[in-house]
């Protein structure tokens, strides 16, 4: 039985969906714009037509949207010479600085160079005293430090964001000394109408590895 048969039937139904497949690149790529992190589509799944999907195994390929963006560096994990990680803000519409995601470890450059350019807050940092999770869904909490919200940076992430959080750990890119604050709070995914075949283009080279992977025989599904 066909999975658009199961849907019609009332066999399956929410919280699964039906995605659409095909078999063209080009509109395989089209579906990597990370426009369509907003209805929750967060990348792509080449894979052979016939190919059956085996639990436990990773036989299919998934190719995540990838996009940049700005943030304010607000706090620190490990020590402040010396960053963990860091948790990234921005502020809402209301003024709140507000905590939207946690990068990967920093690499030991990286550390270094901000380690000489962050400085600890004091009690009238509007962190002072909070408490978040250490991640998406997890229990424990981050041990963080408030710094001066001072600095601006680029980082990347996939599409994955919900409540105004991204999902995964996000990558620092770099500082962005020719940005001013403040950042205002962008967590929703931009128009696709928006979008310009340059911003585009430069996600799509996030993807290294994305015209091998998008060059299987067979359909080609949208991720959720």
């Amino acid at each position: 039985m066909r999975d658009e048969d199961l849907f019609a039937r009332d066999v399956l139904g929410g919280p699964f969906t039906l995605c659409p497949a095909t078999g063209d690149r080009a509109t395989a790529l089209a579906w990597l714009d990370p426009a369509w992190g907003a209805v929750g589509i967060e990348g792509v799944v080449p894979k052979g037509s016939e190919q059956r999907y085996l639990p436990g195994k990773r036989t299919w390929i998934r190719v995540r949207s990838r996009m940049t963006t700005e943030v304010i560096i607000a706090g620190a994990t490990g020590a402040v010479t010396s960053p963990a990680s860091l948790p990234p803000a921005r502020y809402d519409d209301t003024g709140r600085l507000r905590l939207i995601a946690r990068t990967t470890p920093l690499p030991a450059a990286v550390r270094r160079d901000l380690g000489g350019r962050l400085r600890a807050a004091g009690p009238d940092h509007p962190w002072h005293g909070r408490r978040f999770s250490a991640g998406w869904g997890t229990r424990g909490d981050l041990d963080h430090t408030p710094v001066l919200p001072e600095l601006v940076s680029g980082l990347i992430s996939d599409t994955a964001i919900g409540g105004g959080r991204y999902r995964r750990p996000v990558r620092f890119l770099r500082l962005r000394e020719d940005r001013q604050l403040p950042v205002r709070h962008q967590c929703q995914m931009p128009n696709p109408t928006a979008l310009t075949a340059n911003q585009i283009s430069r996600i799509v080279s996030h993807q290294s590895h994305l015209k091998s992977n998008l060059t299987l025989p067979g359909s080609t599904l949208p991720s959720k």
